[in-house]
């Protein structure tokens, strides 16, 4: 008997793997997005190079905007070794986020299955429990709402904290079945729902609804009663108590007054977003039950519920809520599993969809409230199924082919959906197409033209487009679209433009928690102050950053090259020879600090050292255009011609003669900021031209 449950649960699994990887193999390609590059592409402390534990501890503390907290530690540590082994290709992280999502449909039917044979339920739920667990898991797996969470690479937050929680579940059930037998076995189960619950704690903070889920699983599945005694309210209270003083250990005693004093940057309050929320609570259920892809979006437009009445819709979802939430504690009897599915979605929708400052909607916030919505559909396909497979045979053919119809929908729904997820151009086309009044869309396949298409008119009408739209955060928007703006004149060379554009960001975001990723920017400033000839101002930029992020490898090293420029060889010097110590010598800042040392070695008349250094920068990686500018200056310097030659010759397989000339007489957006004489490089350049020619 066991063996066929077995090869029977094997092979439900493998059909689950099997449907799943049909759905999602178009994904397995799918292009870096938004949130990916902050929190994995650009964020350094997790860009392993070696498995040491002290490389592994410092991932814990990587968390972007919270650098040097202990926050989300697995999530990082899971990114962290996806780089270690796949570096920036896709392909890795995706199949990793792949098995999380088969791993959590598993244990998503095991769950179900547990559910349907606890005591309450057990012998009340006519049909197969086996084929009532399976639809539930399939109809939750195939969603195309879950997408999100599964495709967006960074969202393995999301799906990881799921799939953590759900193992913590099965633990917790397979621990109150074991109650007759040994305590052995339950403390195994008990120790292994604690270690979930960690784990799901450190993979996103939404998790610490996990011993709340289990009191709703214990008063729908194990109590005989539900009703207010004394030792219910004890548990309610003990569990609002242990999330609330969780919550304060990880966040800080001041945690609550931080919540509101964050919200002095957003265009709405915490009132008028819990009055939103309502609303998109229900919109999330109608995506649930109604996931056309041409419904699904990354940017969904919601207007913000100013009051109650405004919009009227307001007042319906309240209303709508406060209903669905009391039934089940009527229904609770007659309909176990739709009072425990309602409940269980909207408890876990506490966290992401109430008062804290956060993004209004997005559809990967759905991946662990829904674990147990599709449980009452799949009880009453099941049921009818059971009920007309003796007496009438075309109902019965009839609803099997409809399920089987409905899971080939939901399979082709995603499979569409991921397609969008392909590349940054479809996802920011789809989603301007879906929410032409918000600025995000915009903004990002504006950068999709910048950097990927080099089309700097579109990107530039894209971002100044985006000026009038629509934002939760109109300062950020706005900084976005000016920072954009500026870089694009500045490739273009007009650099005043560029000035402009960059005081606009700057003044945006100024005032607001916002400015501390100013950086970048002024860091840009300072770059185009330098190439308009105003090197002072430049380097008081330089000297101001290099105090504020002293630990910020590409600062120093600019600063470095700018006082080697401005014939402070002995200050900057001193700054790269800290870029070196601090530095992986795989990035770009320690390539670039070596090429500095070249220079300076040459000019000194050191030329083995030059040579030293700019040879080690080529075997670090390829020749680059500054690193054969380098070799260019060094050579001539030496007096060796024929290697001065030959560096021209590489250089010009890079780029046209016309560019170079242009690099020589500053003119260039590609201008290297580096301490080169280009002066000395353009006389013996055209001096090899003419000799060239004369040949």
């Amino acid at each position: 008997m066991n063996n066929h449950k077995s090869i029977g649960a094997f092979s439900l699994y493998f059909s689950f793997f099997i449907l799943l990887l049909i759905a999602y193999i178009p994904s397995f390609q799918g292009d870096w997005h938004f949130d990916d590059l902050p929190n994995i592409l650009e964020n350094t402390p997790l860009h392993l190079t070696e498995l040491a534990p002290q490389s592994l501890k410092r991932t814990f503390f990587a968390y972007p905007e919270s650098e040097g907290t202990f926050l989300r530690p697995v999530s990082n540590l899971s990114f962290a070794l996806n780089w270690f082994f796949h570096q920036d290709k896709v392909f890795g992280y995706h199949l990793v986020n792949f098995f999380i999502h088969f791993f959590t449909t598993v244990f998503l039917f095991k769950s179900c299955l547990l559910l349907l044979s606890s005591p309450k339920i057990k012998g009340r739920v006519h049909g197969n429990p086996f084929l009532i667990a399976a639809l539930a898991a399939l109809f939750w797996a195939l969603n195309p709402v879950q997408t999100q969470a599964v495709t967006y690479i960074v969202q393995r937050m999301a799906s990881l904290a799921a799939m953590f929680t759900i193992i913590g579940i099965w633990c917790y059930l397979k621990a109150r079945r074991q109650q007759d037998d040994s305590i052995k076995k339950q403390f195994f189960y008990y120790a292994g729902l604690l270690f979930a619950f960690l784990l799901a704690l450190g993979s996103k903070e939404n998790a610490i609804l996990l011993p709340a889920s289990l009191v709703l699983i214990e008063l729908f599945f194990f109590r005989e009663t539900i009703k207010l005694s004394k030792q219910n309210i004890i548990i309610f209270t003990l569990g609002f108590l242990f999330i609330l003083g969780f919550t304060i250990l990880l966040k800080g005693p001041d945690v609550f007054h931080g919540i509101f004093a964050s919200y002095s940057t957003r265009s709405f309050t915490p009132s008028q977003r819990v009055l939103t929320e309502s609303r998109i609570v229900l919109f999330y259920l109608s995506l649930l039950f109604y996931p056309a892809p041409f419904r699904l979006s990354l940017i969904h437009e919601i207007q913000v519920s100013t009051s109650i009445f405004h919009p009227i819709t307001t007042l319906f979802a309240v209303l709508s809520i406060g209903i669905l939430v009391i039934l089940p504690f009527f229904l609770h009897k007659r309909y176990p599993l739709l009072s425990f599915a309602i409940l269980f979605f909207f408890l876990n929708h506490t966290v992401e969809s109430t008062f804290l400052n956060l993004e209004l909607i997005f559809e990967h916030r759905n991946y662990l409230p829904s674990f147990f919505l599709f449980l009452p559909t799949a009880s009453l396909i099941s049921t009818l199924i059971h009920q007309y497979r003796q007496q009438k045979k075309s109902i019965y053919f009839t609803l099997i082919g409809s399920t089987a119809l409905l899971v080939l929908f939901l399979l082709l729904g995603t499979l569409i959906r991921n397609k969008v997820w392909l590349t940054e151009q479809s996802l920011w086309a789809d989603s301007l197409k879906k929410a032409p009044n918000s600025t995000g869309p915009y903004i990002n396949l504006g950068l999709y033209y910048l950097v990927q298409e080099n089309n700097l008119q579109k990107a530039f009408r894209l971002s100044q487009l985006s000026l009038d739209k629509n934002s939760a955060t109109p300062w950020k928007s706005r900084f976005w679209a000016y920072n954009n703006m500026g870089y694009i004149m500045k490739l273009i060379g007009n650099y005043d433009k560029a000035l402009q554009f960059y005081d606009h960001a700057l003044s945006e975001s100024q005032d607001t928690p916002y400015g501390k990723y100013n950086a970048p920017l002024l860091l840009t400033k300072a770059q185009v102050l330098w190439l308009t000839g105003e090197k002072h101002k430049a380097m008081e930029i330089m000297s101001s950053l290099t105090v504020a992020r002293p630990e910020q490898g590409k600062y120093l090293h600019q600063y470095g090259e700018m006082l080697i420029g401005m014939s402070k060889a002995d200050e900057g010097i001193t700054l790269l020879q800290q870029v070196l110590a601090d530095s992986d010598m795989r990035s770009k800042e320690y390539r670039k600090s070596l090429l500095d040392f070249a220079l300076v070695y040459a000019k000194l008349g050191f030329v083995e050292k030059s040579f030293f250094y700019i040879n080690f920068t080529h075997d670090l990686g390829v020749p680059t255009v500054p690193s054969l500018l380098c070799l260019i200056e060094a050579s001539i310097l030496a007096k060796e011609e024929d290697k001065a030659a030959h560096a021209i010759n590489q250089l010009l397989s890079k780029i046209t003669w016309p560019e170079f000339i242009a690099i020589l007489e500053e003119k260039s957006t590609n201008t290297p900021v580096l301490p080169l004489n280009y002066p000395l490089i353009q006389e013996y350049s055209k001096k090899w031209l003419t000799q060239l020619q004369i040949q």
